[in-house]
């Protein structure tokens, strides 16, 4: 009994180490060609996520041995096509300068100048949604989410994929949302455990807010919608 628990011990070992080895490999890939997406960027002066197709046809074209080999695969799904896409997406968002540069953010719905007085008791616990464009294709999504006390809770992709943190109010109607996990493709990759960021809300409605955080010295303004069940 002994030396089965020991031999299950080292299997799983094992499988732990190759795959880690594993996932550095294929985060040393996405790393390395979302490098290429943004020399591609740069070299063509695009200043929009719209403009981008023929940068990504490159980086596939030139990478689709050791894009396969990462889903070991000999063809590409849509499906995985779409994944590695976004994973390089959001490593080029979070690592080129010439994207937080150049790109715009952009504000989905309408938006709102900061009222002298607001009241965001109401966001402090309950459910809501906002909407938001996936990056590079313009497509709007729905984001769900939850805050009880100091969680943070959201689901996207029609609550597909989530996203974990915590909130810590300040003072006023300022908060800091400090991020720690997700399965989503796009989050995972850009943003990291212990990353920390600031949220106002500006002003406020019957049963929306308006919020606001500041992305690489730009200001990026979103409605939130109170559910009421």
């Amino acid at each position: 009994m002994k030396r089965l628990l020991i031999t299950k011990f080292l299997v799983i070992s094992i499988l732990l180490t190759i795959c880690a080895e594993f996932s550095a490999a294929a985060q040393d890939l996405v790393k390395e060609i979302s490098q290429e997406l943004c020399d591609c960027i740069r070299r063509n002066e695009f200043k929009d996520p719209t403009e981008l197709r023929p940068c990504y046809d490159e980086f596939f074209k030139n990478n689709l041995k050791e894009i396969n080999a990462y889903y070991q695969t000999e063809s590409l799904s849509e499906a995985q096509y779409n994944e590695f896409a976004t994973m390089v997406a959001a490593t080029s968002e979070r690592d080129c300068q010439y994207i937080k540069d150049n790109f715009p953010l952009t504000t989905v719905g309408e938006t709102r100048t900061k009222q002298a007085k607001v009241n965001c008791d109401d966001l402090k616990n309950g459910e809501f949604y906002y909407l938001n464009k996936s990056p590079g294709t313009g497509v709007i999504d729905t984001t769900f989410f939850t805050i009880s006390g100091d969680t943070y809770m959201d689901q996207m992709k029609n609550k597909t994929t989530y996203s974990k943190g915590k909130i810590v109010w300040r003072e006023g109607c300022k908060y800091d949302l400090i991020f720690e996990e997700s399965n989503d493709p796009y989050r995972s990759a850009r943003f990291a455990p212990g990353d920390v960021y600031s949220y106002e809300v500006i002003a406020n409605e019957a049963q929306s807010f308006f919020a606001e955080i500041l992305i690489d010295n730009k200001v990026f303004q979103f409605q939130v919608f109170k559910i009421n069940r």
